[in-house]
């Protein structure tokens, strides 16, 4: 069961990388900003699959390490999706 949720998690890891060379013309010299948020987001990915629900003391040391680690990737994202509101 383990090894199926990795396998999922690379393939999900994978096409999130595949969509960000298909936005890199759309990105205009922001692809680093992007890959940067695919990380994050499959980091967090990673935390969430063995999670059992419950927010203990482990799981809330986790959290607060990715935190340190990705700061400011979900501003960052904000930015982009209003960039590309307003390109549309």
């Amino acid at each position: 069961m383990d090894w199926q949720g990795q396998q999922e998690l690379m393939a999900s890891a994978r096409a999130m990388a595949e969509d960000g060379n298909n936005l890199k013309a759309e990105l205009e010299g922001v692809l680093t900003e992007h890959l940067s948020l695919v990380v994050a987001a499959a980091r967090y990915a990673q935390l969430l699959q063995g999670w059992n629900g419950e927010v203990d003391e482990a799981f809330a040391r986790k959290l607060k390490g990715l935190r340190l680690l990705l700061p400011g990737r979900w501003g960052l994202l904000r930015r982009g999706d209003q960039r590309a509101a307003i390109r549309t």
